[in-house]
Formats: C-alpha cells, sequence, structure tokens
C-alpha cells in the first residue's frame, strides 16, 4: 500500500476532544489501556497510488496509525507504534530476512515463509490484525486471511499493509528499531496485558533486504514524498535532492546492517559501507556521492558522524565504521 509514493493532500492538528475519542478507538481496538496520543497530535490526510484517501495519526513528528479504506478495522499501527508498545498487536508471525525482502517488494505473507512456534499457533480469526517480525522485532503490520483452524501447509497467510522502510516508514524520523533485548524488556515490563505464541530463534539477516528502486519519487528533507517527472535524468536534480536521497539510503542500509548479527562485520571500510549499504538502496541508481554536496565517501560518512548516527576510525591509512548508534532517542 505504501511501497510507491503517496501525495500530501492535508494536515490539520487534532482537538482535544478528537484526541480522546482516538484514544478510546485504540483501546478498543486492541485493547491496550495505555495514552498513546498527547496534545501533539495531528491528523495528514495522503492520495495513495491508488487513488485512495488515506489518513494518517501523527504524532511528535512519527506516524503512530493509520487508517485503510474499505476494512473493518479503522486504524491500523505502524512500526513506530509497535517499537514503542510492541505489546500492542497481541498477534504476531515471525519470519526471516528472505522472506521480508518479498514483502518489502509487495508480496503478501505465505503460510511457508512463517517460523512455525514449537507449541502451535495461538487463535486466531481471519481478518484479524497482526505483525510481521524478524528477531522478535516487528517489521511489517497486516491482516489474517485465514483462522487459525484452517491454516494449510501452503497459501496466504497475511495480507500486508505496511512494512518498513516504505512510504509510510519515511514519513517518520527513520530511525532504527530496537534490538531484541529492547523489545523483551518492553514486552515482560507489560506481561499481563501481553498475549504472544512462541517463537524460535532467527538468524538476524536483514542486510539481505533491499527494496525495489522506487520510480519516479525522491525523499526531501522534510520528508515529504515529491513526485520527479524524470528520474532517468541526475543533471535535473539539485544538490539538495541528491543529499536526501544518499541519506535515505544511508539509513536504509544501516537499519540492516545493525541487525545483522553475522560475526565480524564492524569495523567495516568506508568503500565497502557505500558499495554494500548505500548504493543498493538509492532510488535512482544514477545518483552519486560525486554529485552531491560532499563529493567524497569519507565527508559523507564524517557528516553523519557528526550528529551521532555512526563512529569512524582511521585503521592503516583508510577510514572503517566500528560502530552504528542504534539509539531511538
Amino acid at each position: 500500500m505504501f511501497k510507491k509514493p503517496h501525495k500530501p493532500k492535508s494536515e490539520s492538528k487534532l482537538r482535544a476532544s478528537d484526541i480522546r475519542r482516538v484514544n478510546a478507538e485504540i483501546s478498543a481496538t486492541y485493547g491496550f489501556p495505555s495514552v498513546l496520543l498527547d496534545k501533539d497530535t495531528s491528523i495528514k490526510k495522503v492520495v495513495l497510488h491508488s487513488s485512495e484517501i488515506c489518513e494518517i495519526i501523527v504524532c511528535h513528528s512519527l506516524p503512530l496509525f493509520f487508517s485503510i479504506p474499505d476494512l473493518n478495522i479503522r486504524l491500523y499501527p505502524t512500526v513506530y507504534s509497535m517499537w514503542k508498545h510492541p505489546e500492542l498487536l497481541r498477534l504476531n508471525f515471525e519470519t526471516n530476512s528472505t522472506v521480508l525482502s518479498k514483502i518489502a517488494n509487495g508480496a503478501d505473507l505465505m503460510v511457508p515463509g512463517v517460523q512455525a512456534p514449537a507449541m502451535g499457533f495461538t487463535s486466531f480469526k481471519e481478518g484479524d490484525v497482526c505483525s510481521i517480525s524478524v528477531c522478535s522485532v516487528p517489521m511489517a503490520v497486516g491482516r489474517s486471511l485465514v483462522a487459525s483452524s484452517k491454516i494449510e501447509d501452503r497459501g496466504k497467510l497475511v495480507s500486508v499493509v505496511h512494512c518498513v522502510n516504505d512510504h509510510l516508514w519515511a514519513l517518520g524520523d527513520k530511525s532504527l528499531p530496537p534490538d531484541p533485548a529492547t523489545i523483551t524488556k518492553l514486552v515482560n515490563s507489560d506481561a499481563e496485558t501481553h498475549v504472544t505464541s512462541n517463537s524460535l530463534d532467527i538468524e538476524a539477516e536483514l542486510s539481505n533486504l533491499q527494496l525495489e528502486k522506487n520510480e519516479n519519487s525522491i525523499q526531501s528533507p522534510n520528508n515529504e514524498i515529491v513526485v520527479e517527472a524524470d528520474e532517468d535524468k541526475p543533471s535535473e536534480l539539485s544538490i539538495t535532492e541528491i543529499d536526501a536521497i544518499l541519506e535515505r539510503a544511508l539509513l536504509t542500509g544501516l537499519l540492516f546492517l545493525a541487525s545483522d548479527e553475522t560475526p565480524g562485520l564492524l569495523p567495516m571500510s568506508i568503500s565497502n559501507v557505500y558499495s554494500h549499504y548505500v548504493l543498493p538502496y538509492r532510488e535512482n541508481e544514477n545518483v552519486d556521492v560525486k554529485n552531491s554536496s560532499h563529493k567524497k565517501v569519507v565527508k559523507f560518512l564524517k557528516a553523519y558522524e557528526k550528529i551521532g548516527i555512526i563512529k569512524l576510525k582511521e585503521l592503516r591509512s583508510d577510514w572503517v565504521l566500528t560502530t552504528i548508534n542504534t539509539s531511538n532517542d
């Protein structure tokens, strides 16, 4: 749904009475007792690629919930909501990065792609809202297409409506997800209201995830999606636009590099960081750092070291990436 760019339509602040109503609706829908929205809440209306109007609830600049036309459930949580409140959704399906890459490219979750719990699935109905996780970290949202009593060995299990790294995720701060230990701590802090399936250990291979290149769009510095007439002509892109594309590519690459538990990945030479974790995630394959304001890879990465996202070190006349800051603060 949000794989392709959408167009902003309007945005307005919610009144206190509307915020109370939405909080009550969230509580009634998901049985979640906490108040999730405060006075710094607005509603953003966007036009989807399908021409449908979608309403997005934004709180402190993060998209937390969204509505989908013609569905029974009016408000769906985003990955940002689930990272803050992992106990929000009672139904979760665990998968791996290979399956997640297909989901990110528009596929639904199939039964063979699920890591089946050792004790079997908890009971759920067709149409229940659910999360899809890798390493116990929610990475996508959808609704079940069959009831637990009717699951077979094959077929579709979840219709996916939102996934990390799509254009809804890009409306937020594009922060990294918390590590599994943080998720576990958050869940255990409110265990009485959380019901979950037993899950198997999953290899953290999120660095395999690569989205299909989005045609005719860029990410502007203020997180709005801007449609370009012809993205095959990088000369028509301003330096600001090129910087924004490279920034989104870097943050996306770091998102999955930080979740990869393969031993010995760091320190990593900056040339490998750029070739394996920036270039594959560009929305326009013709964009290159030499056309940006940074001109060189080392200057590009040092800009993000300066604001605390990464740490670099000079090692034997070469610069290497040593640390990725995964804090969501």
